[in-house]
């Protein structure tokens, strides 16, 4: 609730440096992505806001990981195909 607080909050998300989000940053939003609750139809039920955040958390470590040309492998694909990213839906991001 804090930083939702913040008066500049909105526009610290606006110009947050997405072009050099730190390994260590990205590796925990992984790890938060990973989690079963960490789903925005799950969250959208909680709260709009707690939604659009959780999206622009899942974003910015899509982002990241496609402008650092990084495989993770949080969650395989099935069928042989590439392995990648994905929310706990099995859904890529």
């Amino acid at each position: 609730k804090g930083l939702l607080g913040d008066p500049n909050f909105l526009r610290r998300l606006i110009d947050y440096d997405k072009d050099n989000i730190a390994p260590e940053v990205i590796k925990k939003a992984r790890l938060l992505i990973a989690q079963p609750d960490f789903d925005p139809k799950l969250i959208d039920k909680v709260s709009s806001v707690t939604t659009a955040l959780c999206k622009w958390v899942i974003a910015m470590t899509k982002y990241s990981q496609g402008a650092q040309g990084i495989s993770a492998d949080l969650h395989p694909k099935e069928g042989g195909e590439e392995k990648g990213v994905t929310d706990h839906g099995g859904r890529d991001i």
